[in-house]
């Protein structure tokens, strides 16, 4: 929900709940507007993250922008002169004029813009803007949803962590289980004391990695024993070594 997006205040996203539970369902970004009182950063934050793809009517995440600029901009400085007059010009102002043909983000720019206001990606997997350099890694990569048919076998792998859990084994021990993501897949992985130990502490959740381990399957579920664990980034800044 609206709690997800990152630097939105707690005043908008309480002051946006509580007009739809009143008054229900927006219809439009316009009828946002007028429901709402929206500061222009929060306003930008929602358009970046995709929140407002819904109530867009077919424009895309610049023209969103832009069309929340002009209004934003035009209702500020109604209310800064606070007139009668002004205001009822204001709300007399035609709030359904086209916005300019802008063109759409690539996916690059989508990827980004979510990640940065999210935390996460929606609109292409996190792995898209990744692939010129994934194309160039000198391992033989399996991907996630052909795991199973690599039983007992040592493979490499790409992946994007999504969910990570530690616990402690029989010894008192920490391991961890964290699942990563392919464009085919969510695939479970495990990481026993030794790898815990050497990978864990500096997992960060919003990169891409390359893994080596041994895939396993015990009762029906696959998972890949984790034994090397290396940031795509870092391939990267190391000339694909």
């Amino acid at each position: 929900g609206l709690q997800e997006i990152r630097s939105v205040t707690r005043e908008t996203v309480e002051a946006v709940l509580d007009e739809r539970h009143r008054n229900g369902p927006f219809r439009s970004i316009d009828d946002l507007l007028r429901r709402v009182r929206l500061n222009p950063a929060d306003g930008a934050i929602l358009a970046r993250s995709g929140s407002l793809d819904c109530l867009a009517g077919g424009l895309n995440r610049p023209q969103v922008l832009w069309l929340l600029e002009a209004r934003l901009a035009g209702s500020g400085a109604a209310r800064r002169h606070a007139t009668a007059g002004q205001i009822s010009l204001f709300a007399r102002a035609s709030l359904t004029a086209g916005a300019p043909p802008f063109p759409d983000y690539t996916p690059l720019q989508l990827w980004r813009q979510e990640l940065e206001t999210l935390g996460f990606v929606l609109s292409v997997h996190p792995l898209y803007a990744w692939q010129p350099a994934i194309r160039k890694l000198p391992h033989r990569l399996t991907r996630a949803s052909d795991l199973p048919r690599h039983v007992g076998r040592f493979v490499w792998t790409v992946g994007w962590p999504i969910t990570r859990k530690e616990v402690v084994t029989k010894a008192g021990d920490p391991m961890e289980f964290v699942s990563f993501e392919d464009e085919t897949a969510i695939y479970e992985t495990v990481f026993f004391p030794r790898a815990f130990h050497r990978f864990c502490q500096d997992m960060n959740m919003e990169s891409p990695y390359l893994l080596y381990g041994q895939v396993q399957e015990e009762y029906g579920a696959v998972s890949l024993n984790v034994q090397k664990l290396i940031r795509v980034s870092t391939m990267m800044k190391n000339g694909m070594e």
